[in-house]
């Protein structure tokens, strides 16, 4: 019972076989021969569906996620190829900082060797200034020793009682003592009192020291 019961079945079968594998065989062969040929199949098998109502919407679809992804391809490239150009822009931008940095960085150092250059001259300007200043008071003093010196100690006096008192101690302490002791004997007492704590000792150079010596060796027996 079993066995007639399959037997339309296994007819069916070997009839589907004979057929399907000759087909299968025989479009196997029409693809390989139309690849030779140069045709391209695929869009041709796009463009045949295309024609056929059911299988236009397919195609459609597919031709539309085609371009799609194509579109997305190419914005992608696009966008690799921009942030490439905008990573060199800011490299670029960043070694002109770094050369405008170290511009600056020289400049600085040439305005504080100039401003330590201008600092230099100015205290060499001010130390001549000085120089010369003192060299200008020493050479007053000695005049005016000189002429205190060469002055009756009587008329001297009377110059030095018409000056405020620290600036007749600031002319007797330019005198040696002797010419100073002469003036203060012929100065008013109260005069005299408050010049005396104002009276210094001379400055002494080496000639007038080795003149002394010299006198006093000469002096002695």
């Amino acid at each position: 019972m079993n066995e007639k019961k399959e037997k339309p079945f296994l007819k069916i079968l070997k009839a589907l076989l004979v057929v399907v594998i000759p087909l299968l065989f025989i479009l196997t062969t029409i693809v390989l021969f139309l690849k030779i040929a140069g045709f391209d199949i695929k869009q041709e098998t796009t463009d045949v569906a295309a024609k056929i109502p059911v299988l236009s919407h397919f195609s459609s679809e597919h031709s539309a996620n085609k371009g799609r992804d194509s579109r997305d391809k190419k914005n992608d490239e696009k966008s690799d190829e921009e942030s490439a150009a905008l990573k060199q822009n800011i490299a670029r931008l960043k070694k002109q900082v770094e050369t405008l940095s170290s511009q600056v960085d020289a400049k600085d150092n040439e305005i504080n060797q100039l401003n330590t250059t201008v600092s230099t001259m100015k205290k060499e300007q001010s130390q001549q200034q000085k120089t010369a200043t003192n060299a200008d008071e020493q050479a007053k003093a000695k005049v005016i020793a000189q002429t205190y010196q060469n002055m009756d100690a009587q008329k001297a006096a009377a110059i030095f009682t018409k000056m405020s008192t620290p600036l007749a101690a600031s002319y007797l302490n330019m005198l040696d003592n002797k010419t100073k002791a002469a003036i203060m004997e012929n100065l008013d007492p109260s005069k005299a009192a408050k010049l005396t704590p104002l009276l210094k000792a001379p400055v002494v150079s080496s000639n007038t020291d080795s003149s002394t010596g010299s006198d006093s060796i000469s002096g002695n027996p």
